[in-house]
């Protein structure tokens, strides 16, 4: 919709019948709800949304060739949480120890 000062946004429109006791059409209410900065935020959070799936998807590829290329050199990988004191061994490096 147009708005007041020209510029074209996204209005959410409700609209409502009045009718008298015969059901005839006396009226109309209706009420017109700027909606443009909703409509951006969820095309924000959409693109967000397929940009976190690309990188998941990119990640798991990288994790597939780490872990192919650990079972090739037949090495594995380590790392250490220091604060909890967890360490997280890849399967290769259990397996050649």
């Amino acid at each position: 919709m147009r708005r007041a000062d020209g510029q074209y946004r996204w209005f959410l429109v409700r609209t409502a019948p009045l009718r008298d006791e015969q059901g005839n059409l006396v009226k109309w209410y209706g009420v017109c709800v700027d909606i443009e900065d909703r409509k951006r935020a969820e095309e924000a959070l959409r693109s967000t949304e397929s940009e976190q799936r690309h990188i998941a998807a990119q990640l798991e590829r990288e994790r597939g060739r780490l872990v192919e290329a650990q079972e090739v050199a037949k090495m594995g990988s380590w790392e250490a949480e220091l604060p909890s004191l967890n360490v997280i061994w890849s399967e290769q490096t259990h397996t050649h120890l």
